[in-house]
Parts: structure tokens; sequence; C-alpha cells
């Protein structure tokens, strides 16, 4: 899965590359072998999907999270905490290399 608006920083720049707060929740799947693909396991994605929406709601990333970090990002001295916070969320959380992939081998 992989953000569909990611963001990005200019560390130097102090400035937002690209990237949106906005509906941040959601998420793209890029799936390698579309054979591994059948009903059941759509199911099982839709349903985690629908339990994540509706009962972890409070414990997801949203917008306003994100919107904070960036505004603190672009208004705050480089020097300070706060845009050192920022910096290291958006750099981190939105970092390619922290994704992993879902075999569905059941071995």
């Amino acid at each position: 899965f992989n953000h569909i608006r990611p963001v990005s920083v200019d560390l130097e720049e102090k400035k937002i590359v690209r990237g949106s707060p906005g509906f941040i929740e959601f998420m793209m799947s890029d799936v390698k072998d579309l054979g591994e693909i059948n009903d059941q396991i759509i199911m099982i994605l839709f349903k985690a999907a629908m339990t994540t929406r509706t009962e972890l709601s409070d414990q997801m990333l949203h917008e306003d999270l994100v919107k904070n970090s960036m505004d603190t990002f672009k208004s705050s001295r480089k020097d300070s905490k706060a845009w050192s916070e920022a910096a290291d969320f958006l750099v981190n959380y939105f970092d390619e290399t922290n994704r992993f992939e879902v075999s569905l081998d059941e071995s």
C-alpha cells in the first residue's frame, strides 16, 4: 500500500516539495501478481478496511496532524525543537523505505 498524495520536504529550503494533508488516510495498493487475487482475498481486504474506518478510526493518522506538522515545518525557525519534530515526522512517516511487502503465500 502506498500513500496517494505523499508529502516530501526539502529540509535545506524549509519547503514542502509535494504532497497534501488532505485525505492522508487514503492508500492505494500495488499488486505484483494479479493471478494471486481471488474473491476471498478481496473480501478480507474490504473487511479489514471497514473495520479500520469504523472501529479503529481514532487510531489512524488524520489530516489535522499532517497539516499541523506541515504548517510547523514551513513557519517555525529551523533551529527550534518544534521544527525538528515536524521535519522528522514528515520525513519518517512518508519515507518509502518504511513500506513492506505482504505475501499471500501461506507458507
